[in-house]
């Protein structure tokens, strides 16, 4: 089985004026994102760029393998994926410019991008998925109850920066990242909508109603490329309108998110006709439940959840390493609330249990 590891071992000798810029370009850069490069780019000025090469090399030198915090180490294979990628014909002379990264727990917001330098002189505007901060899930599931985020609102803002330098451009990035890039592609200024060559989203959570059937999301619709695992379940939260490239992974189950799990071959994705039954039913749990809790229900059910989390574990989710803990953080949360709160977290947790047993009913025919 391959992984974008083995991509750069056979394909790192070939430039892009050989072969041009691919899907598996577009994850492994997607990828690269993962790494935090506060202390390498923060003392860049705006539109000035640095080396991938030099961008490894300072990042491992100031973080060694072995100093790594083990709370930190999730982002390591990032980080060895820059370095590798780094000493290939293929992405050395790529260029990062314009970093950002920022965490704002009051506003609920965790939003991280960058942009890529290509040879060519186009571009690859990067939008970093959810990290292990706390506010980086639960805006995730902000998304749910309202029409924009004010990541989403930021994505718009950094695409619109950058198109004024570029003419040719792509956008990218693996869940909340792919969810950033289509939003952001699709209320941009429509002179930047002009510029866009692809938009992708890797396994990129969907969008409500309200998005779906606006004239900025359809405009692009001929421009998005959906790449997800063949067990998504971040890819089938609320809704889309693409035409998906569904990927085998070497994963099971949720775990099918992660980027370094999707097979390929050469400079293509192995890919299936049709989702996993998983996907199915979680796709389905989610559109049942969903459609029968109010967007003000939604909004109390996230922040009775995220408050808890918040309580007991402080800005970083790794810090609640198990479900177990989760519940007991909750349960501890909840009997410090009104009643009528109380009544109503468990009454949502009773139509999610409702919605998951017809989905699995209708998936694998089973009596209940």
């Amino acid at each position: 089985m391959a992984n974008i590891i083995d991509y750069l071992d056979w394909r790192g000798d070939i430039s892009f004026a050989m072969s041009s810029f691919n899907d598996i370009d577009n994850l492994v850069l997607s990828a690269i994102t993962y790494t935090p490069l506060d202390e390498i780019c923060n003392s860049l000025a705006d539109n000035e760029s640095i080396s991938l090469i030099r961008a490894a090399e300072l990042y491992f030198k100031k973080n060694p393998i072995e100093n790594i915090p083990e709370e930190e180490k999730h982002f390591l294979r990032s980080a060895l994926l820059l370095k590798k990628a780094s000493n290939t014909k293929r992405f050395d002379k790529i260029r990062i410019t314009n970093y950002i990264n920022e965490i704002i727990p009051e506003s609920e917001v965790q939003f991280s991008a960058m942009t890529f330098i290509l040879p060519d002189n186009s571009v690859y505007i990067a939008f970093r998925g959810t990290d292990q901060t706390i506010v980086g899930w639960q805006e995730d599931f902000n998304m749910s109850f309202k029409n924009q985020t004010s990541g989403q609102l930021m994505s718009v803002d950094y695409i619109n920066k950058m198109a004024d330098n570029y003419k040719a451009i792509r956008v990218g990035g693996h869940s909340k990242g792919g969810n950033f890039s289509v939003y952001g592609a699709a209320f941009s200024n429509s002179a930047v909508r002009d510029k866009l060559i692809n938009i992708y989203s890797n396994d990129g959570p969907g969008f409500r109603e309200e998005i779906l059937s606006s004239p900025e999301y359809i405009s692009i619709l001929d421009k998005i490329i959906s790449i997800i695992p063949e067990q998504s379940m971040v890819g089938m939260i609320l809704g889309n309108e693409y035409n998906h490239k569904i990927v085998r992974s070497s994963a099971s189950g949720m775990m099918q998110h992660d980027v370094f799990s999707w097979q390929l071959m050469g400079n293509n994705f192995e890919t299936v006709q049709e989702p996993g039954v998983w996907s199915n039913v979680f796709n389905g749990t989610l559109k049942e439940w969903l459609s029968g809790v109010s967007d003000e229900d939604r909004e109390q059910f996230v922040s009775i959840v995220f408050n808890s989390m918040a309580e007991e574990a402080g800005s970083s989710a790794s810090s609640l390493p198990d479900s177990g803990k989760i519940i007991l953080a909750i349960g501890k949360h909840l009997k410090d609330l009104p009643k009528n709160k109380q009544a109503l977290f468990f009454d949502i947790l009773s139509k999610l249990a409702k919605s998951w047993k017809e989905a699995i009913t209708e998936n694998f025919s089973l009596p209940f």
